[in-house]
């Protein structure tokens, strides 16, 4: 048999078999090209994708606490004893020692909230 030949075929079989897996097995390439898709739901032979949320942008929420100086820094004291760096140093400089509800993007890893508004409690 001749190398040409030989080589020739193992391409031909290579090529066949990975037609032959896409053909089969078409959700596997639909995943394939969609990595920001998951599989839900799997009823019926068919696949159901849905979006992933990105879980390295944090959602928005709020904060209770007390705005206080740490150093030159104003940061919030929340109610529940941890203590934030904020971002927009000079709204947070109008609540100085104020009980304040923030809300924003809060980043647990290295807790910092990214101030979307910061409003005065009711005493």
């Amino acid at each position: 048999m001749h190398p040409q030949k030989s080589a020739l075929r193992i391409v031909s079989a290579g090529s066949i078999l990975a037609l032959s897996f896409a053909l089969l097995f078409p959700a596997v390439s639909a995943l394939a090209a969609r990595p920001s898709q998951a599989i839900t739901t799997v009823t019926d032979g068919s696949i159901v994708l849905s979006p992933v949320q990105d879980r390295s942008v944090p959602l928005s929420r709020s904060l209770n606490g007390t705005i206080v100086k740490d150093g030159s820094t104003f940061v919030l004291r929340a109610s529940s004893g941890s203590v934030y760096r904020l971002d927009n140093q000079q709204k947070a400089s109008q609540f100085e020692n104020k009980s304040v509800r923030v809300t924003g993007k809060v980043d647990e890893g290295i807790k910092l909230v990214h101030v979307e508004s910061i409003q005065e409690m009711g005493g």
